[in-house]
């Protein structure tokens, strides 16, 4: 199996190699065409996308003061400043992208998260806070809806029109999952604003012996290449991504923690580092897998876009394999801050 599934991971990132200039042409313009980033060739303009949250919830009420970022332990300015809250949305665009992944989620746990996703679309009498798009991921590819919409109603109509059909789960699931969050990563980054990408499965196993499966030299270099490709589309789309079970707290996935440090060599590129849950957290997201109660861990997903900031940076810019980390801090006692790992040069 994991012969099989390795080399699906590899063809991916060997095609993510051969597209990567199409799919960055698609990216946000506006950096190239910035006169001081032309003056700059050597840093990179970053938005972070920040969640602050204490023990009583989420935290709304902070300045750019009470913000420090570091690069590689180093501090660096914030050039600009956003406190987004449901109130100030309008002025910065969030979408929520539900994907629905029948690809590797049983049928059963696939039909209960299909009810959940109603329950969730019908509430408050379809009047959803935020923009709403569907995708679909099934044996065929990648289905993604043209547009958004707050009307719960409207978004549950389009869900309806949609059968799954019935699904074997194999290891080339694992090659399909990740080219089609590259296609939604080359989608969102036409729309602007923060993207908030929900993906609704049971996700693909990782076994507690994964790490000592032996993979190529040449396969990890082909792997180490496409993590970097597929962070950097999540990071220029501005996505946040999210992995909801569909199967409750007994779905796979369970050994990803293990894979969370992200990859600075090729030497240590492993098949865990491109786990679904290992791209969410490091994106800035969150792994719900601990109850069956779908539409409630939607509703935790949607929390991160009624209120967030958002820090512009300039960030060191240097060779394109080296990993910087991204550290956000607050000087504000109890509150702690989600937002992406770090980038690539």
């Amino acid at each position: 199996m994991f012969t099989q599934r390795r080399l699906s991971i590899v063809l991916f990132f060997l095609f993510c190699g051969i597209y990567a200039d199409a799919l960055f042409a698609q990216q946000n313009t506006s950096l190239s065409d910035d006169p001081k980033l032309l003056r700059r060739p050597d840093s990179l303009q970053i938005m972070l996308d920040v969640v602050a949250a204490n023990a009583d919830g989420p935290v709304n009420n902070l300045a750019q003061q009470n913000f420090t970022v570091l690069i590689d332990k180093k501090p660096v300015p914030i050039s600009d400043f956003h406190s987004v809250t449901l109130q100030t949305e309008q002025a910065e665009p969030v979408e929520i992208v539900l994907v629905v992944d029948e690809v590797n989620t049983p049928f059963a746990s696939l039909n209960y998260a299909r009810g959940q996703i109603r329950r969730f679309l019908e509430q408050n009498a379809g009047k959803l806070k935020h923009p709403v798009r569907l995708a679909f991921l099934s044996r065929s590819g990648c289905e993604i809806q043209a547009d958004s919409s707050s009307d719960g109603n409207a978004v549950l109509a389009a869900f309806d029109q949609h059968a799954p059909g019935l699904q074997t789960i194999h290891s080339s699931s694992v090659h399909l999952t990740l080219v089609s969050l590259r296609k939604i990563a080359a989608e969102e980054a036409k729309r602007p604003g923060r993207k908030l990408v929900v993906w609704i499965g049971s996700g693909w196993p990782i076994s507690a012996d994964v790490g000592g499966v032996e993979i190529s030299a040449k396969e990890r270099h082909r792997v180490f290449e496409g993590i970097i490709f597929i962070s950097t589309a999540l990071r220029q789309a501005r996505i946040t991504l999210y992995c909801v079970s569909a199967g409750g707290a007994d779905s796979s996935g369970t050994h990803y923690e293990a894979f969370l440090k992200p990859v600075t060599t090729v030497g240590d590129t492993e098949e865990g580092n491109v786990n679904m849950q290992v791209l969410a957290v490091q994106s800035g997201g969150l792994v719900l897998k601990a109850s069956n109660d779908v539409s409630a861990m939607l509703e935790q997903c949607m929390a991160d876009a009624d209120s967030f900031y958002t820090l512009t940076i300039m960030a060191p810019l240097t060779g394109p394999e080296k990993f910087h980390k991204i550290e956000v801090k607050t000087n504000t006692s109890g509150t702690q801050v989600r937002t992406r790992y770090g980038y690539y040069g």
